[in-house]
């Protein structure tokens, strides 16, 4: 479904200038030399595809899994969304006979993680991988038929990658045969919980087991283990007691997915819930059973990560996708040394055939193939380790969990520097979100850190390479797998640590093992430095973490060379296609010299390579550039990425970028709408029509005055009314809080009276004797004598030393210190008193806050009002033709302890007077 159009575009402006997009990326696909669809096939496989096409059709076609107006929603529309998306899946799967590969590859083709996702990826493969037959039953069998939906709350506020410092604590109680969860602080809420917000139910909680089985009964900390905790009521939604649960607010990206946090308080679940598949805890004594390998749970993490890398693949070549098809579209300035013409004039030069351009959108593209043959392989060692840990050899365990944490690291920070890449490569409109790019580059950041930091889960695999180092320098023969990839470039390093390359031409760079041996001589070096800085020099860990990153860097690296050399060695399907291999041979040699010269300080540092090598290598970069040119587009289409998923008007397939771009423009809720943008008028949207259409939170029209409403000041009168008194003075001016610090706490409190007070007070108009007038006060503080008040008659009007009561005073030139500089018609009598009470000690003139000539005559017109202790003289200046000034001047006075309007007949007296005046 199209999004509305709130501007139309006339017809004969609705098409580019020039060649169509369309014509170009025909152009482009005509030169390669190698078919897309047979690369297509190759890659994804038969299954695959057919698979794809079968499901894309029933996307495309589901009203609830429309793109079209995501980019114009707000979060909470986002969530409601995504929410509507993962139920819609979710009848799908029984409606359609949807079986667990259609829907995830579904998931993949959406893109669009939300509320169910941290329930069909970590809650689901930890309950199978960690419960007993019994909890499969129990836990893992309702949460499939998504009868109960989870989440995996591990990370907490105050601990991320530092799983073993976790706070939460499961403590057993053999009395109750029950555990009791506790967040010991603020710190130990469960944090960053995808779908703990508002979505899930239940929890796999990892919390700190402690057993009651120590001397004397003492608890002994068991480390984090896993838990199955409800939280809400699955009918209800209530959230369950002992559980403090909210989403944390919105982030850079994953608007659709519910991230929440959790405090557990005293909360109990039974023995039943501690998933036991490997530890156990006696349910009569609470005594402690450990696993036979103190790593089996690793197989859960290894699996995630592999799906990581794989997923990583995918991510560098959509991304690759959009900025190669985009800059074969954008054409920028002309080519002076290589002019192509455009009848009689040059033409602007394809974005695509810029070196610099190629520079950085390239790397991506071949990176893409070398996550691709990694992520196979490491998916067939995780399948390979879990047969072998089944049958109690655990020898591939260490390195295939350790491996996994140097390539997520590895693999993440690569395809989320490749996004950006991309973005920056498609100028100006790779920013709007039209182009897919910017938030698809928020919403894969989280890879980064989560799983663990991609920083420091380095050192996972750091303690794992000195390990290796070590035994094998004491025992070359020592049992590893064969698997091991490790022990193969560690044992050729310390045959020949003094190992060099030795080609001379760029032609010699042809042999895939040339590279695999460079790759692995340099991640042995990096590792056998390290060490010694460890061992011998006795390095603190922390000052080492620098050197085993790189080391990381380097064995990934390692890793993803030798398992694309493999391929273009050994892969039978793709030499049987001489096509395909000599363009993936191609993508190879330029990703293996790309990383060498991108890192080739440490191959010149090792000695591997010479300096004349290195310039050779970089010579070789450029010329790859060139091959790989004609064949990029073909390239990316291999990838078969629809444009349903790419969700990307500047990747479009048909290259039909500029009037999709319009069309995106048009659909912007923002364009329907009229403001009003007087800085003096409160109205945001313009006319009642669109204030009341506005008002009725149209869900697809938007609501711009949601979320300022709560911020406008109420309108304007037509005509502004007249200040009723020195309060609305006071208020005017932000003074109340000063007026009560400074002049109420001094002003002599109302006679005690031993009568009610009358229904009604009496004014000083039904006196003729008062005149309006009341009895002025005076009082002096910190010895500044501050001019009188008015209070009421009879009053106790105290004040400062040799005043009298009931004598009459004015308070004499008040406010200059604050409004006396402010430019306008009225003007206050001068003054100090005022000024020495608020800045004693100090003195620092408070700066006139500037107000238009309209605000001005209307807080200084003034009517008697209520505050005891204050009278004001006001003083209006007029002149005349000669300039000179007549002063008129006006008694304006309050009546205290009174709650009507003072002025009466002396202020009626006072107009008669004015209009006798007029009149003469």
């Amino acid at each position: 479904m199209a999004p509305n159009r709130f501007i139309e575009i006339p017809e004969h402006l609705s098409k580019p200038v020039g060649t169509p997009g369309t014509r170009m990326l025909e152009i482009e696909r005509s030169k390669a030399s190698f078919s897309s669809e047979d690369l297509k096939l190759y890659i994804h496989g038969e299954e695959r595809l057919q698979r794809m096409e079968r499901i894309l059709a029933v996307l495309e076609n589901e009203p609830a899994f429309s793109k079209e107006k995501i980019h114009y929603m707000s979060r909470t529309e986002k969530y409601s969304w995504g929410l509507a998306k993962e139920k819609r899946l979710v009848q799908l799967l029984s409606e359609l006979g949807w079986n667990q590969a259609d829907h995830n590859l579904a998931e993949e083709l959406l893109d669009a993680p939300a509320a169910f996702g941290l329930h069909k990826s970590m809650f689901m493969k930890t309950l199978e991988s960690q419960s007993t037959e019994e909890q499969l039953k129990l836990f893992y069998e309702p949460a499939k038929r998504f009868e109960i939906i989870g989440c995996y709350a591990q990370t907490e506020m105050g601990h991320g990658s530092n799983v073993q410092g976790l706070e939460t604590t499961a403590t057993y109680d053999v009395d109750s045969k029950s555990f009791i969860l506790q967040s010991p602080g603020l710190s130990s809420a469960k944090w960053w919980i995808g779908g703990l917000g508002r979505t899930a139910d239940h929890a796999v909680v990892m919390a700190q087991l402690r057993t009651p089985d120590g001397k004397n009964g003492q608890l002994v900390n068991r480390g984090p283990h896993a838990f199955f905790v409800p939280i809400r009521d699955p009918k209800t939604r209530e959230t369950l007691e002992g559980r403090t649960i909210m989403d944390i607010g919105p982030k850079a990206g994953y608007p659709m997915t519910d991230n929440g946090t959790m405090l557990l308080d005293n909360v109990s679940i039974p023995h039943i819930n501690f998933l036991a598949k490997y530890s156990k805890v006696d349910i009569d004594t609470g005594k402690f059973e450990k696993p036979p390998n103190a790593k089996l749970s690793y197989g859960t993490m290894t699996y995630i990560r592999a799906n990581i890398v794989q997923q990583a693949r995918m991510v560098l070549a959509r991304s690759a996708t959009v900025a190669i098809r985009y800059c074969a579209v954008r054409r920028q300035f002309s080519d002076k040394d290589a002019p192509v013409l455009d009848g009689k004039k040059p033409a602007e030069t394809q974005v695509l055939n810029y070196q610099l351009v190629q520079a950085r959108i390239f790397p991506p593209l071949v990176q893409s193939f070398a996550c691709h043959y990694t992520g196979k392989e490491m998916f067939r060692l995780y399948e390979q380790n879990i047969s072998q840990m089944e049958e109690g050899d655990f020898s591939l365990l260490a390195d295939v969990h350790a491996s996994s944490s140097g390539l997520k690291s590895l693999c993440t920070i690569m395809a989320s520097a490749g996004i950006e890449e991309c973005r920056r490569a498609c100028g100006g409109h790779g920013y709007s979100l039209a182009g897919g790019l910017a938030s698809f580059y928020a919403d894969y950041l989280p890879q980064v850190t989560w799983e663990g930091d991609s920083y420091m889960l380095t050192q996972q695999l750091g303690r794992y390479l000195f390990k290796t180092f070590r035994i094998l320098i004491a025992d070359k023969d020592a049992p590893m797998s064969s698997e091991n990839r490790t022990r193969g470039y560690v044992l050729k390093y310390l045959a020949n640590p003094q190992a060099s390359a030795t080609f001379q031409f760029a032609g010699d760079l042809s042999d895939p093992q040339f590279f695999v041996d460079a790759f692995g001589h340099r991640a042995a070096y990096l590792t056998a430095t390290a060490l010694r800085k460890r061992d011998v020099e006795r390095k603190t860990w922390n000052s080492l973490l620098i050197d085993i990153y790189r080391c990381s860097v380097a064995h990934s690296q390692f890793i993803l060379v030798y398992n694309f050399a493999q391929a273009i060695l050994h892969d039978q399907e793709l030499k049987s296609q001489p096509a395909l291999h000599k363009i993936m041979t191609t993508c190879f040699e330029y990703f293996a010299v790309y990383t060498m010269d991108t890192e080739a300080a440490e191959f010149l540092s090792s000695g591997y390579l010479s300096p004349r090598q290195s310039e050779i290598l970089r010579t070789q970069v450029h010329a790859l550039l060139a091959q790989l040119r004609p064949q990029a587009v073909s390239l990316v289409d291999a990838w078969g990425i629809p444009d349903y998923q790419l969700n990307s008007v500047l990747g479009r397939k048909d290259g039909d970028v500029y009037p999709n771009l319009m069309k995106f423009a048009q659909g912007e809720p923002l364009n329907q709408w009229k403001f009003n943008i007087d800085p003096n008028d409160p109205e945001i949207v313009k006319g009642k029509e669109g204030e009341a259409k506005a008002n009725s939170g149209n869900a697809d029209e938007g609501d711009p005055l949601a979320r300022v409403r709560g911020f406008l000041l109420p309108p304007l009168a037509t005509t502004p009314s007249p200040l009723t008194g020195s309060t609305d003075l006071l208020s005017t001016f932000s003074l109340t809080t000063m007026y009560d610090t400074y002049v109420r706490p001094y002003l002599a409190p109302p006679p005690a009276s031993t009568t009610p007070a009358p229904a009604t007070t009496t004014s000083p108009a039904e006196d003729p004797s008062s005149k309006g007038k009341g009895i002025s006060i005076g009082f002096s503080i910190g010895g500044v004598r501050i001019g009188g008040g008015v209070v009421a008659k009879g009053a106790n009007a105290g004040g400062g030393e040799g005043e009298k009561k009931g004598k009459k005073r004015r308070m004499e030139k008040n406010y200059t210190a604050l409004v006396g500089d402010i430019p306008g018609r009225n003007t206050i009598k001068k003054d100090t008193h005022l000024t020495t009470l608020l800045l004693n000690p100090s003195y620092n003139p408070a700066l006139p806050v500037p107000l238009d000539a309209h605000t001005l005559r209307e807080a200084f017109t003034l009517r008697p009002g209520q505050i005891p202790g204050f009278d004001s003289m006001i003083w209006e200046n007029t002149g005349d033709d000669g300039g000179k000034k007549k002063k008129k001047k006006r008694k304006v006075e309050a009546i205290a302890g009174t709650g009507g309007v003072g002025g009466g007949e002396g202020e009626e007296e006072h107009r008669k007077k004015k209009k006798r005046k007029e009149g003469e």
